[in-house]
């Protein structure tokens, strides 16, 4: 009971010396409240205000269907805006912006031109607004930018309106000319790629008609017509074979025939008066042959090849055969005689064997040419293959060619309309969609905050400062801190008396402090006047936010 009883008169002790120490130090109190409220209200009324314009601008969807007409510009648009921002934010654009609306005026001559541009790019804000939507291509939900709002802060209502909307005509020209060029320098690059691709066709077209032209009869479509043609030149060629054979037996037989007759009609006479009987009676050696060839015939008709008789009539043929050759080469080293031929057998048979002759020479010649034409036709088969391979390098480049030609063009085509969309702004696009705002009131500062927190902020200074002389006030200034440091008891306190002359002191004080606060206020006010604004648009300024019932 003791010890709450003394901890209560502790407390109330306590109290009444912050009661006294604010009776004591009320005067400075209040002296630094008033002096730093005026001043922080002086500055809250002083500030320069700060407006803010704002414009939105939409992005619109094409207008026609992209399954009908298909845009070749794929970037997103809010890849397109920060492009679009990059673009207008450089310093060429920002600097003819300051000089065309003034921007700025007073800092020109305190800050560098970089500073001033970094002030108009921290002025100049860009929001954007997304949405969910559902992408037409995927049906899936995409957070995609349907609009986007551009603002600006300026200490002049009318000029932000006129920044923004001269922001607003970059946006909207820029975005046309960048999508424009950028479907322009499709469209040219598609139609370079497709007379460039044209001119790789007709190259590889000549090089197709040098190919076939160079390669005839070895094209791979011509191994059957090959096969035929050298099916047809051997069986034309054993022909002239079977020709030649019966030819030079013809030739053979006219030679030794005219081995035995006389080319003159005396000598022929006297011949055969003096062998009359030796013919009758065994023939000439072409009689013979003849008649063994004709028996050889008939004989092989009944008999197989290894018959003797079949054997025997075949060796005295070739026996025979020989026999009309030695008298042939013996016949043609015998001199001619002066005297032209005058026996008519002789004549014919002279003609015959001339006919054969040329004859003969006409189916060789004949015979080479086919056996030229058969190596030619079996070289085409051989490479037949070889061609192939590089006819079939020479057609796959033709055929990708082609495609990627095919290709091009449809890809140009789509550009061109494309353009067209362009051209006709049928394309996505920017549009207004809320013009700039003229603001009202400034955005900042917030004067009745400052005002108040300057208040408060005042007050606690006075506090403070009253806290700290008492901390550091080493006097006694009453009985119950005289009890505290007293080593003995005090039975009883007289109160103070003040004399005339410190009452006379302490009002003096007083209204010097008065004064002195009242010098500081204007002072202040004096300030505000010169170097901020004028004290009547300042009292303009604060009646108007004072609301009027």
């Amino acid at each position: 009971m003791d010890e709450e009883t003394t901890r209560e008169a502790e407390a109330e002790t306590g109290a009444r010396e912050l009661v006294a120490a604010l009776r004591r130090r009320a005067a400075l109190i209040l002296s630094v409240t008033a002096v730093l409220a005026v001043i922080s209200i002086a500055i809250a009324i002083a500030l320069p205000p700060i407006y803010r314009s704002s414009a939105t601008i939409r992005v619109q969807e094409q207008a026609i269907p992209p399954d009908l007409v298909r845009s070749t510009i794929t970037s997103f648009a809010d890849e397109r805006i920060q492009v679009i921002s990059q673009q207008i934010m450089t310093r060429a654009v920002l600097l003819k912006l300051i000089d065309k609306y003034d921007l700025y005026a007073k800092y020109r001559g305190r800050l560098t031109e970089d500073d001033i541009l970094d002030r108009i790019r921290k002025d100049i804000k860009l929001t954007t607004v997304n949405a969910d939507i559902s992408d037409r291509s995927s049906g899936n939900r995409v957070n995609a930018t349907i609009a986007f709002t551009i603002s600006y802060e300026a200490p002049q209502p009318d000029r932000a309106k006129r920044v923004v909307d001269e922001l607003v005509s970059l946006y909207l020209d820029e975005n046309a000319k960048v999508r424009r060029q950028s479907v322009a320098e499709t469209s040219e690059f598609l139609t370079q790629e497709a007379d460039r691709l044209a001119r790789q066709i007709q190259a590889i077209e000549g090089n197709l008609a040098l190919f076939k032209r160079r390669n005839v009869g070895r094209m791979p479509d011509s191994s059957a017509i090959n096969v035929q043609f050298a099916d047809r030149t051997e069986s034309e060629l054993r022909r002239v074979e079977q020709q030649i054979a019966l030819l030079e037996d013809r030739k053979q037989s006219l030679e030794s025939q005219l081995t035995l007759i006389k080319p003159n009609i005396s000598t022929a006479t006297g011949a055969a008066v003096g062998n009359g009987t030796g013919a009758q009676r065994e023939g000439t050696p072409e009689e013979r042959l003849r008649a063994l060839q004709s028996q050889y015939v008939s004989m092989s008709v009944l008999y197989t090849a290894d018959h003797p008789d079949i054997r025997r009539t075949r060796d005295e043929i070739a026996a025979l055969k020989a026999q009309i050759s030695a008298s042939a080469k013996t016949a043609e080293k015998v001199p001619e005689p002066s005297q032209a031929p005058d026996n008519p057998a002789y004549v014919v048979l002279t003609m015959q064997l001339e006919s054969t002759k040329r004859e003969l020479k006409q189916l060789v010649a004949s015979r080479d040419d086919l056996r030229e034409k058969q190596r030619t036709y079996d070289a085409r088969l051989i490479q037949i293959p070889e061609v192939e391979r590089e006819y079939n390098e020479l057609t796959r480049d033709y055929g990708n060619a082609q495609a990627r030609y095919r290709e091009i063009k449809s890809k140009q085509m789509q550009a061109e309309g494309a353009f067209e969309l362009e051209k006709d702004s049928k394309a996505e696009r920017f549009s207004l969609g809320e013009p700039a705002n003229l603001p009202q009131s400034p955005v900042r500062p917030n004067r009745s905050a400052i005002a108040l927190g300057g208040i408060f902020a005042s007050l606690c200074s006075g506090l403070g400062l009253a806290y700290l002389l008492e901390m550091f006030d080493p006097s006694v200034k009453g009985p119950l801190e005289l009890a505290r440091v007293a080593p003995v008891s005090i039975l009883t306190a007289i109160p103070y008396i003040e004399t005339r002359s410190e009452r006379l002191g302490t009002r003096r004080r007083t209204w010097t402090l008065i004064g002195l606060c009242t010098i500081l206020g204007l002072a202040g006010l004096y300030s505000v006047d010169s170097f901020v604004r004028p004290l009547p648009d300042l009292f303009h300024a604060a009646m108007s936010k004072i609301p009027i019932q």
